[in-house]
């Protein structure tokens, strides 16, 4: 009986001994898992500020080459609205000029027909 009752005491030791490595194992476990869990937030949520710090940088490029674009048309616009009032200006003053020459061939015209009676 002394050796049963030995025999039952170190087997519950070796139980409990064993339940409590268990516990600690499953304890530890857990907080490995947590701590992974955490890990893993953390790098999601830093890759997820990355993107859009990169989405911000990409849609702030995007506004200035739009806003520089703008700029370029509208001097293009200009320049063409002064190459246009250049070239009405220059129109006219042929006109004007070719008006004066035709003036001018009319009186000659006029003087040489009085020269002639």
């Amino acid at each position: 009986e002394n050796l049963a009752v030995d025999f039952q005491k170190q087997r519950d030791e070796a139980e409990t001994e064993a339940a409590k490595k268990l516990a600690e194992a499953e304890s530890e476990a857990q907080q490995k898992l947590a701590d992974a869990e955490s890990s893993a937030e953390k790098k999601l949520a830093e890759a997820e500020q990355a993107a859009q710090n990169k989405l911000a940088e990409a849609q702030d490029a995007a506004a200035a080459q739009s806003a520089d674009m703008r700029r370029r048309a509208a001097l293009a616009m200009l320049h063409s609205n002064e190459r246009a009032k250049a070239a009405a200006a220059f129109i006219q003053w042929r006109a004007a000029g070719e008006h004066v020459a035709a003036e001018r061939a009319q009186e000659a015209s006029k003087a040489d027909a009085a020269r002639e009676l």
